[in-house]
């Protein structure tokens, strides 16, 4: 008898820069320059070469954005 164990579908908190991107419908790079030129743009820096965007605050400031 093997011991296998199954597990539950992990719930995305953060999307990868590709991610967002793609799922914002702009390129990478529009993407990253966002992220530079706007400090309220909600990114986490994980490592020197790793970002991730939180998925909750990603849709409040696209939110906020489009009521600007």
């Amino acid at each position: 008898m093997t011991n296998t164990k199954i597990r539950a579908p992990v719930e995305r908190v953060a999307l990868s820069v590709s991610e967002a991107a793609q799922s914002m419908s702009v390129s990478e790079n529009t993407l990253r320059d966002l992220i530079k030129s706007r400090p309220d743009f909600p990114v986490v820096q994980v490592s020197q070469s790793r970002k991730i965007i939180p998925i909750g605050p990603l849709r409040e400031w696209l939110a906020k954005e489009a009521t600007s």
